[in-house]
C-alpha cells in the first residue's frame, strides 16, 4: 500500500513540474490508412496544429487493418506521406517512425492494432496531452464502443464533420464538449474521399490527381503505377510530365529511379565509338533483326529453379519498366551495341523528350528509355547489349515482361549493328576502350571477377599485415578475421587501410591495379576487373592477352549448386565445361595444394560446369538432365572459355578458374536473393582470396608505381 502511494505520489509530481524548454506538452495524433495521402488529410493537421496551439502532430499510417484488406501495404505509403510532410516546410508536422508502427501492428491481436498504434505514438511525448484527430465517422465508432476518453485522462478527441453527413447528435456532443474530452473544428466545405482518388487514378483523370494531391504524393502514385494508374488513359504522358528524379526526392517506392535522357536534335551527328577509325559509320539504313525463338519460349508458368519468374525480372528491368513493356501502345527494341545508339534512334524517331528507368545497381539491371515519337507513336528501348549471352539474356527478360503484361511474348524487335560490325568486333572495341589505361607488358597477373570483395579482403589482410608484418597475415585471411573482432575500425571499410592500388571506374569494366611483393621480394602488379557476362570473357581474355601481353589469369566468380551434396559456400575448380548438355570441354584448370593446413582450408573440389545464357534458362527440367549428367555447378561464363583457350594454340597461359556456390536450387535461395545473402559467402569469399595469393606468392604489399598510370 505505501509502495502504491509513493509511485502516486511520485507520478502526481512529475504531471505537475514545469515542461522542460522544447518538450512536447500538446500532441496531436493523426492516424489513419492515409491510402492515399491527400491535400484534406494535409489541411486538416495544419488547421488542428493551428487552431488548438499544439506543438508537433505525428501522422500515424496503420500498416494493416482488418475493415480495408485491399490497402496498399506500407512500404507503398509511407515514403510517399513522408515526403509530402517534408515538402511543407512546417516542422510541427512529423510522421511517426516505420518501425515503431511495425512494432505495434505486430504486437498482440489484429483486433487490438490500432489502440497499440495510438498508444505507440503517444510514448513518443509521455507528459504531454494528446489530441487525437478523427473523422466525424470515426467517433460515432469510438462512442459505438464504448471508447470516449474520461475527463483527466489527457487525452481529447479532435473531430472535423464531413460535408453531406448527417449532423452529430447534440445529445452525445454536449457532455463531451462540456467534459474538455471532445473538441469540434469547423465542418469541412468540400469533402475528399481517398475512394475518389483512387478512382480518379484508375480512370486516368490526372488533373483531379495533381489538384487534389501534394506533388510527392502524384510523382509516387504514378512512379508505381498505383490504384491502377498504369494501365489508364493518359499514364505514358504523365510519367513523362514528371521529369527526372530531383535529387532531394529519395523516394522511389521500389519503382525505378527516372533519370533524363536529352536526344539529339534530329539529324545531329550522334557520338558514337563505332564510328572510330577501323570500324565503319554507322549508315542510313539500321538492320532490324527478329526475336530468338528460345528466349520468346521461356514459360514463367513451367517449374523454375528460381521460383517466382516475375520477380526476378522486376528487379532487373524494374516495376515501372515493365509496366512500360506491358502497355499494348508501346513499340520495344533491343539496340545492340554501346548506349549511344540509343540516343542516335530517340533522334531518328524525332523523340525530342525521354527518360530512362533504371536501379543504382546497373551490372545486374537493364535501363529502359521511353519516349513519344512526332508521329504520336510510343516506343521503349533497352540498350547497351553487347555479346550474343546478354543479348540472349534480355531477350529473355523483355519476352516475360511482354507476357506478364499480357502482349506476345516475341513482340519486339532487335536494331542490329551497323553494317560490317559484329558481336566479336563490338566486344574487342568494347574492352580495348575499357582498358586503355593498361599499359601493355606491365600486368603480371589479372584477376577477373568479384572486384569489390577482393578488394575488400586485402583491406582486412592489410590492417593484420600492419599490426603483423608477417607473409601469413596477408596469405591466411583468418588472422585478419580474427582482429577484426576486437578492432572495431576493422569492421567498417571506411576506416580500414586501403591495398596500394590505382582505380579506373567506368560503366563498362570498373578495374584497379593492385600492388604486391611476392615471396622472393619482387614487385608484383594484379590487374583486378569486375565480371563480365557470358562471351563477353572470352573477348576480355583475349584484349588482356593480345593487347596487353597478360599470360596468367584467375577467373574468380559465383554459380549455382547442382549436385545433391553441394552446399552454399562452397569452393569449385571447374575441370570441364559446356554450353550444350552432353558436350563437355577441358579448362585446363590445376591448382596447387593450399599451404593451410588439410583440417583449415576448405576443399576446392574439381567438378564438371555447365554454362546456360540466363538464369531464366534454369528451368527444374534443364537442371535435372544436368544432374543426371554429373554436373556439379551452373553459371553463365566458363563454357565459353574453351574455344578461346584452343584458339591459343600451344601459347603459353596459366588460367585458375575458382567458383564460390552462391545458391542451390530448391534450397529457398536463389538467384533473386543473391545481394540479400552475400555477407553470408564472407568465409568463402575469405578462402577463396587466400588460395588466388598462395598459388600466386602474393605475400606482401608493395609501394612500386607504374608510370604511364601517371601520364595524362
Amino acid at each position: 500500500m505505501k509502495r502504491t502511494i509513493a509511485l502516486a505520489f511520485v507520478a502526481l509530481f512529475v504531471m505537475v513540474l514545469p515542461a522542460a524548454a522544447g518538450e512536447i506538452t500538446r500532441l496531436g495524433i493523426y492516424a489513419g490508412t492515409f491510402d492515399p495521402f491527400h491535400q484534406q488529410h494535409l489541411f486538416l493537421a495544419r488547421e488542428a496544429a493551428d487552431r488548438l496551439h499544439l506543438d508537433k502532430v505525428l501522422i500515424v499510417p496503420n500498416a494493416s487493418n482488418l475493415y480495408k484488406p485491399g490497402m496498399l501495404p506500407l512500404d507503398l505509403r509511407y515514403p510517399a506521406i513522408g515526403e509530402a510532410l517534408r515538402d511543407t516546410g512546417d516542422p510541427r508536422l512529423e510522421l511517426l517512425p516505420r518501425a515503431a508502427i511495425e512494432q505495434a501492428d505486430a504486437g498482440g491481436p489484429p483486433e487490438s492494432a490500432g489502440a497499440r498504434l495510438l498508444a505507440a505514438a503517444a510514448a513518443t511525448a509521455p507528459r504531454a496531452t494528446v489530441f487525437q484527430i478523427l473523422g466525424s465517422d470515426a467517433l460515432a465508432k469510438i462512442i459505438a464502443k464504448n471508447g470516449i476518453p474520461k475527463p483527466g485522462q489527457h487525452w481529447i478527441l479532435v473531430v472535423k464533420p464531413r460535408a453531406g453527413e448527417p449532423p452529430l447528435d447534440p445529445q452525445v456532443i454536449r457532455p463531451l464538449l462540456r467534459t474538455g474530452v471532445l473538441h469540434l473544428l469547423p465542418p469541412g466545405q468540400v469533402e475528399l474521399s481517398s475512394t475518389r482518388v483512387r478512382e480518379a487514378a484508375a480512370g486516368g483523370n490526372w488533373a483531379f490527381l495533381r489538384n487534389h494531391l501534394p506533388p510527392a504524393v502524384v510523382r509516387h502514385l504514378v512512379k508505381n503505377g498505383l490504384y491502377g494508374s498504369a494501365t489508364a488513359p493518359g499514364w505514358l504522358e504523365a510519367l513523362v510530365a514528371l521529369g527526372p528524379d530531383p535529387v532531394e526526392f529519395r523516394v522511389t517506392g521500389g519503382a525505378g529511379l527516372l533519370s533524363g535522357v536529352t536526344p539529339p536534335r534530329p539529324g545531329a551527328p550522334c557520338p558514337d565509338f563505332l564510328s572510330a577509325p577501323g570500324l565503319p559509320a554507322p549508315g542510313p539504313d539500321i538492320p532490324e533483326l527478329p526475336p530468338d525463338p528460345g528466349p520468346c519460349a521461356i514459360d514463367p508458368a513451367e517449374p523454375h529453379t528460381l521460383g517466382d519468374l516475375r520477380a526476378y525480372v522486376a528487379q532487373r528491368l524494374t516495376p515501372l519498366g515493365m509496366a512500360i513493356l506491358g502497355r499494348p501502345e508501346v513499340r520495344v527494341h533491343l539496340v545492340l551495341g554501346p548506349r549511344e545508339r540509343v540516343n542516335d534512334l530517340l533522334a531518328r524517331f524525332g523523340i525530342t523528350r525521354a527518360l530512362q528507368v533504371t536501379r543504382a545497381r546497373n551490372y545486374i539491371t537493364l535501363a529502359v528509355v521511353f519516349g513519344q515519337g512526332q508521329d504520336g507513336t510510343w516506343h521503349a528501348f533497352i540498350g547497351d547489349i553487347y555479346g550474343r549471352s546478354r543479348l540472349l539474356h534480355t531477350e529473355a527478360m523483355t519476352a516475360l515482361a511482354l507476357r506478364f503484361g499480357n502482349r506476345p511474348p516475341d513482340g519486339f524487335s532487335i536494331v542490329g549493328y551497323p553494317p560490317g560490325v559484329t558481336d566479336a568486333t563490338y566486344l574487342r572495341e568494347i574492352g580495348r576502350r575499357a582498358l586503355a589505361k593498361v599499359p601493355p607488358g606491365r600486368v603480371d597477373l589479372a584477376i577477373v571477377g568479384y572486384h569489390w570483395k577482393v578488394q575488400q579482403q586485402l583491406n582486412l589482410r592489410l590492417a593484420a599485415w600492419q599490426a603483423h608484418p608477417s607473409p601469413w597475415s596477408v596469405l591466411d585471411g583468418r588472422g585478419a578475421a580474427w582482429m577484426a573482432r576486437f578492432r572495431p575500425a576493422m569492421r567498417s571499410p571506411q576506416t580500414l587501410p586501403q591495398w596500394p592500388r590505382r582505380h579506373f571506374e567506368g560503366w563498362d569494366l570498373p578495374y584497379s591495379f593492385l600492388f604486391f611483393r611476392d615471396g622472393r621480394g619482387r614487385p608484383a602488379t594484379v590487374l583486378l576487373t569486375r565480371n563480365v557476362y557470358g562471351d563477353q570473357l572470352p573477348a576480355l581474355l583475349d584484349v588482356l592477352y593480345h593487347d596487353k601481353g597478360i599470360r596468367r589469369f584467375v577467373l574468380f566468380g559465383s554459380a549455382g549448386g547442382l549436385a545433391s551434396d553441394t552446399r552454399i559456400g562452397d569452393l569449385v575448380a571447374p575441370s570441364v565445361v559446356s554450353l550444350e548438355p552432353g558436350l563437355y570441354q577441358p579448362l585446363r584448370n590445376h591448382w596447387r595444394p593450399s599451404r593451410l593446413p588439410a583440417t583449415v582450408a576448405p576443399p576446392l573440389t574439381p567438378a564438371p560446369g555447365f554454362s546456360v545464357y540466363s538464369p531464366l534458362e534454369e528451368t527444374t527440367a534443364l537442371v535435372e538432365a544436368l544432374r543426371r549428367e554429373r554436373a556439379r555447378i551452373v553459371d553463365v561464363e566458363l563454357g565459353h572459355v574453351p574455344g578461346w583457350l584452343d584458339s591459343l594454340g600451344t601459347a603459353p597461359v596459366v588460367l585458375r578458374s575458382l567458383s564460390v556456390v552462391s545458391d542451390v536450387p530448391g534450397s529457398g535461395r536463389t538467384l533473386e536473393r543473391l545481394s540479400e545473402g552475400e555477407t553470408e559467402l564472407t568465409p568463402a569469399f575469405q578462402a577463396a582470396v587466400d588460395r588466388i595469393l598462395q598459388e600466386f606468392d602474393l605475400v606482401a604489399p608493395s609501394d612500386h608505381r607504374i608510370p604511364e598510370l601517371d601520364t595524362p
